[in-house]
Formats: structure tokens, sequence, C-alpha cells
């Protein structure tokens, strides 16, 4: 499941949500900060993890 990084602007936390792409679409603008409850939030980008396969 993917995680999404947000930054608060009025607490300054930054905070990571885990969720389908499919809810992310439908909630991506009403994300809450879990510090201090405001939605005054942006994504931020964050680390990509591949795995790929080790072929011999």
């Amino acid at each position: 499941m993917p995680m999404y990084d947000y930054f608060c602007k009025d607490c300054d936390s930054v905070f990571t949500v885990s969720m389908r792409l499919s809810d992310y679409e439908k909630n991506k603008d009403l994300q809450k900060c879990p510090g201090c409850g405001s939605f005054n939030v942006i994504r931020t980008i964050s680390a990509v993890e591949v795995q790929t396969s080790k072929k011999s």
C-alpha cells in the first residue's frame, strides 16, 4: 500500500499516511494533521523504494 508524506504548515510537523491509490484520489485534499488537527497540509516528495528481481 502506498505511503504519502505530508507537511503541516501550522505546526511544522511531518506525518505519513498509508492508503490505497483509489482512496488517495478521493481524499487527497482532506488530510488532517494528527498533531494539531489542521487541514493546512501539503503533500511532500518522499523517497521511493523499488524492488527488482535478481536474475541469474
